[in-house]
């Protein structure tokens, strides 16, 4: 495991056993410099990463590391990462993460942090329908943004996802089968499932019903169930 900020964890695990790089943990670059395409590409490229299974980028990535590990990760099991505002993803998330996610064939666990809640609604979608099946692990935040230091740039709230509706945990308990823990802490809102066995396989409606929900409404109630007939009607 490697806790070395670049660029020296990479002499660092040369030095040591290639092929054992099981674990890596990478610190925010901190540094514009290695928010470009190429630190990213060397950062891959140079570097063995078939046995690597999981992967922790602490702080906020650019999203050419994940265009740099495409391809390179098949061993994957565990992903951990967190996307700021101004990160780079909204204009081209779609393409990176398609193209990542469906080359990990073997992740098992995901945790995924968002300042933005419509990024975070986003980024997540398009994950999640890349990703071959393999994922039963699942834990989504939404951080409050740090806007010190961010001046020239308009975080208005006017208009942006400021929660998620139960039809949010739904889509994603329909794009996981499998799925056997989904934790999730949003914008105040609270969801926790635990499916064991053939629970895990269980339609959406029925594990949504059976997790642990804190300030999420109910879809199936006759009132909820009217609101969205009227809405479809309208």
């Amino acid at each position: 495991m490697s806790r070395t900020p670049l660029p020296a964890f990479l002499d660092l695990l040369n030095e040591k056993h290639p092929s054992a790089r099981l674990h890596v943990v990478l610190r925010d670059p901190g540094t514009t410099s290695l928010w470009t395409p190429r630190p990213s590409n060397l950062l891959a490229s140079d570097t063995s990463w078939e046995q690597l299974q999981r992967l922790e980028l602490q702080g906020y990535w650019p999203c050419h590391v994940f265009s740099s590990f495409a391809h390179r990760v098949p061993n994957l099991k565990y992903l951990k990462f967190s996307l700021r505002t101004g990160s780079g993803f909204l204009q081209s998330s779609d393409p990176i993460l398609a193209n990542f996610t469906a080359s990990t064939p073997t992740l098992h666990t995901l945790e995924f942090g968002a300042e933005n809640i419509e990024w975070l609604t986003e980024t997540l979608r398009t994950i999640l329908q890349n990703l071959p099946g393999s994922l039963r692990i699942l834990r989504l935040s939404h951080t409050t943004p740090d806007y010190s230091g961010r001046a020239g740039v308009d975080f208005s709230l006017a208009g942006m996802m400021r929660s998620w509706e139960p039809e949010h945990y739904l889509e994603v308990l329909e794009l996981t089968p499998g799925l056997e823990h989904f934790d999730a802490q949003i914008a105040g809102q609270t969801f926790l499932g635990d499916w064991e066995g053939q629970k895990a396989w269980a339609d959406a409606e029925r594990k949504f019903k059976l997790a642990t929900k804190d300030k999420i409404k109910n879809p199936f109630s006759k009132k909820a169930q009217r609101l969205r007939k009227a809405q479809r009607a309208a």
